[in-house]
């Protein structure tokens, strides 16, 4: 069969420019669309497709289900329900512009900040309080009750400690009591007494307790009598003492803070 050179080359030629003008209208891959707006899928709720690879996702509506993966930035993100959760050790970071807020809805949870260089605005997490050193610093008052060299007896100390007004608000927390050398058989009861306009107090309901050993601090607070005003005295009770070899010397001191 003899083949016109000539129709084959026009044959071509018009195929060619089929060809450029489907590309240049079209694009190297024509779109896959529906018949019409919001109708159809790429698979369905029993059969899924294994994997999907594409430059750009554009969503109308809310996603369901679990997105997992990497992104450099997240945009628009407001989950109606459910949660963020960020696994391992790499940072939350919130970056705003302008007069843009960020809220942290944090519950009855704290919110721990470190290395901040300003605080400019925080609100609705709780009460900020500037300048109040008792929220930050705790405060140990002592007194040495008994000299180095005197071995201890059943008695009321006669020094005390008054609470100034830095003190006020404050509470009692812990306590210590030391021996310069240790008692032999039984135990040594040291008690701390609150006296607040006349009326005397015992602030431990379980006191401290001195056995074989240079130091302790094994009270129990009553918190109904733990809390300081300014003017208060505290003055320490020896209330037994060693049956057999009485120790020698005894300082105690407690710790007052917010």
């Amino acid at each position: 069969m003899k083949i016109d050179k000539h129709k084959l080359l026009n044959y071509v030629f018009i195929f060619a420019i089929s060809m450029f003008l489907a590309t240049a209208v079209y694009g190297a891959t024509r779109a896959i669309v529906p018949r019409a707006d919001t109708e159809g899928s790429i698979g369905t709720a029993a059969k899924k497709w294994g994997h999907v690879y594409t430059v750009d996702l554009t969503a109308t509506n809310a996603m369901t289900g679990s997105v997992t993966g990497n992104a450099g930035t997240v945009t628009g993100f407001t989950p109606a329900s459910g949660s963020l959760t960020l696994a391992g050790a790499d940072a939350l970071t919130i970056t705003t512009t302008g007069a843009t807020n960020s809220t942290l809805p944090l519950g009855t949870k704290t919110l721990v900040a470190t290395d901040v260089a300003t605080l400019s605005s925080l609100t609705s997490v709780g009460t900020l309080t500037t300048g109040d050193a008792n929220a930050i610093i705790k405060r140990t008052l002592g007194i040495a009750i008994v000299g180095t060299d005197t071995a201890v007896a059943i008695a009321t100390s006669t020094s005390s400690n008054t609470a100034s007004v830095s003190l006020n608000g404050m509470n009692v927390t812990n306590a210590i009591c030391s021996v310069e050398d240790k008692g032999v058989t039984g135990t040594t009861e040291v008690a701390l007494v609150r006296r607040r306009a006349g009326a005397d107090v015992y602030v431990f309901s379980t006191n401290i307790t001195l056995g074989d050993e240079f130091f302790a601090t094994d009270e129990t607070i009553n918190t109904s009598n733990d809390d300081i005003a300014t003017g208060d005295t505290f003055t320490w009770e020896i209330k037994g003492v060693h049956s057999g070899t009485a120790p020698n010397g005894l300082d105690c001191n407690f710790i007052a803070s917010n």
